[in-house]
């Protein structure tokens, strides 16, 4: 007798989920829905995570790169739009928490593509000069070509991001100071003289300046995209769909 009755609860129990279920289930889809098309948002941001391997890849492999970046921030978009269209997504909680995550996420997109846009403006630059002084030497040769990086340098600085904007500036001043250096060391016939021991000196403080703003350069990047980066509004979302699409 003690088992049916335990059978028969237990039988009340599912068939009470089950109706539960079948009552809740249709409230809760416009959440799943929403839910899919965030997981679809999230594999377009993967995609963006595209190495440009810059200081290796032929002008040619560098493009390709470029262009496959644009072309994921661009579906991006498109799957973030689509996105804030989802009905639970358009009012109350559910609005006010896309609209956050909406707003870090073209902070991302705009800080990407200024990065695409100032990449493609002063990459060029630094791979040419960085050949050309491999082999400039300390003579009006030289300088001249030195020189003429400064100009170019200085040129490409007019970019969107500031960390290359920075890096261009501060190149283009190392560029003129160098070439100044070395006119003197061209004038100087003397090799060994004091004085052109001292420019040498003076060329070679210099130079290291160079691996100094590549340093902070890096570290400023590397700060300014784990900031566009923030994951607290994607949690805050993900978290509230995740809840909202449960049925139990």
């Amino acid at each position: 007798k003690s088992l049916v009755i335990i059978l028969a609860v237990a039988l009340a129990v599912i068939c009470g989920l089950l109706v539960y279920g079948i009552l809740v289930t249709p409230a809760r889809q416009p959440y799943r829905d929403a839910q899919a098309q965030f997981k679809n948002v999230d594999s377009s941001l993967a995609r963006t995570n595209i190495s440009l391997n810059a200081s290796e890849a032929s002008e040619e492999e560098f493009a390709k790169s470029v262009e496959a970046v644009r072309a994921a921030i661009a579906s991006l978009e498109k799957e973030n739009e689509a996105l804030g269209k989802q009905q639970v997504l358009t009012e109350g909680e559910g609005k006010t928490l896309y609209d956050a995550y909406d707003k870090d996420l073209e902070k991302f997109a705009a800080y990407n593509m200024n990065t695409l846009d100032s990449m493609q403006k002063i990459q060029p630059v630094l791979r040419k000069c960085s050949a050309e002084m491999q082999s400039a030497k300390a003579d009006a040769q030289g300088a001249a070509v030195v020189r003429a990086c400064a100009t170019e340098m200085q040129a490409a600085s007019d970019v969107p991001d500031a960390d290359y904007k920075q890096l261009a500036e501060s190149f283009a001043e190392n560029y003129t100071a160098l070439a100044g250096i070395l006119e003197q060391m061209a004038a100087i016939s003397d090799t060994k003289s004091a004085e052109y021991a001292t420019l040498g000196e003076q060329r070679d403080a210099v130079l290291e300046n160079f691996s100094t703003a590549s340093s902070t350069f890096t570290k400023n990047v590397q700060q300014h995209r784990s900031a566009v980066l923030a994951t607290n509004s994607a949690k805050a979302l993900h978290d509230y769909l995740e809840a909202k699409s449960r049925v139990f």
